[in-house]
């Protein structure tokens, strides 16, 4: 039709909920810890086995790393170091700055476990992605649509202007970037590192 694009894409694999696994930390760990002034990059984590209250998470490696800094424990996404987080912050508090990022979670959602993805119902790739890009603009959260701009004969008949509202500070959303930078050069998404541009990313 003149003047009018459309991308057509299964609107099912968008908004089904699955586990977020590790691409949920930056978002409900690391985040609100960094914004409640609870952690910096630098903050060394003692990275060892634990037991609360009888849950008992890994590292993917089935290793203990000693003290980590945060930089350290994001970019290769160690388990205990995020539990550890969580827990200081408080799962209410890192809920609460969570949801500004579009995140939900159901009631049973009260347990450490979350920090490593282990949601009673999960989220969306579209919540994901609207999370995500909050950290590209400085913070603010704004809720993606499936029609950006319709025009035509030259003629704007519809645009999306979205609202924007505060998830976090710029100077958090610098941070977290940065590290998740680091994940891309040296870290667990490491393969992605010989683009010519500089890219954030978290593996799962």
């Amino acid at each position: 039709t003149n003047g009018i694009a459309a991308i057509i894409w299964n609107k099912s694999s968008i908004l089904s909920k699955k586990q977020p696994g590790s691409t949920i930390k930056p978002i409900l760990v690391y985040a609100p810890a960094i914004e409640l002034g609870k952690i910096s990059p630098a903050t060394k984590i003692l990275d060892e086995k634990i037991n609360i209250s009888g849950y008992s998470p890994e590292n993917a490696d089935k290793k203990y790393h000693g003290y980590v800094s945060v930089r350290e424990s994001l970019k290769n996404s160690y388990n205990i170091p995020a539990v550890k987080i969580l827990q200081e912050t408080g799962i209410e508090q890192s809920q609460n700055i969570a949801n500004k990022f579009g995140i939900e979670f159901s009631e049973s959602d009260n347990n450490l476990a979350i920090a490593l993805g282990g949601f009673t119902d999960g989220t969306t790739l579209k919540q994901l992605a609207d999370a995500y890009s909050a950290l590209a603009n400085n913070g603010l959260f704004s809720s993606s649509k499936y029609i950006n701009k319709i025009e035509t004969n030259n003629k704007i008949v519809y645009e999306n202007k979205p609202s924007k509202t505060k998830a976090i500070s710029s100077s958090t959303a610098y941070l977290l970037t940065n590290i998740l930078q680091d994940t891309t050069k040296t870290g667990t998404a490491k393969r992605l590192k010989d683009f010519s541009f500089d890219i954030a990313s978290k593996t799962g």
